[in-house]
């Protein structure tokens, strides 16, 4: 069995791609046993949705840091970093995923490959999409035009009445 540590910055991951994820990570991973961390700062109705989107997924190893703006500067990024570099040296996991495009964590990524472990990023924007390219074992595009190869017809439709 996979242990698998997700990763998700909530500052630059929607949770309208949550369930996505999984179905792709899912597609691709067998008998997996996922640990996901959450990092952002969220607003109440923000994180309604983002629960909304975790309970369907019905994984039970869910930790949700929640992570505020001090300043105006947002720290989410520096978070992340700390939390996995902690859960690495005290954790065994295989596959680290991050579902974030942020360039930020390639030194993180550096480091985890060290430790002989496995990275794969789950990327939404197209432009950054390949920056971390040399730095990951595997990448899952979720892109606007590959929803419609993971969603039926009719979970399209509840997709896009849930948004409106």
């Amino acid at each position: 069995m996979n242990k698998i540590l997700f990763v998700i910055d909530c500052d630059n991951f929607s949770y309208n791609n949550y369930n996505n994820a999984i179905k792709k990570i899912n597609n691709e991973i067998k008998n997996a046993d996922f640990k996901v961390t959450l990092f952002g700062d969220l607003n109440n109705k923000l994180k309604n949705k983002w629960v909304r989107s975790l309970q369907e997924s019905k994984i039970d190893n869910i930790i949700f840091y929640e992570i505020p703006i001090l300043k105006k500067k947002n720290i989410t990024d520096h978070f992340i970093i700390v939390e996995t570099m902690e859960l690495l040296f005290n954790e065994s996991h295989d596959i680290f995923i991050f579902a974030s495009d942020d360039v930020d964590f390639i030194p993180l990524y550096q480091k985890i490959k060290k430790y002989n472990k496995k990275i794969w990023q789950i990327s939404q924007n197209r432009e950054l999409s390949s920056l971390t390219d040399d730095y990951i074992d595997n990448k899952i595009n979720l892109f606007i035009e590959d929803i419609e190869n993971i969603y039926t017809n009719e979970e399209l439709i509840l997709l896009v009445d849930e948004s409106i």
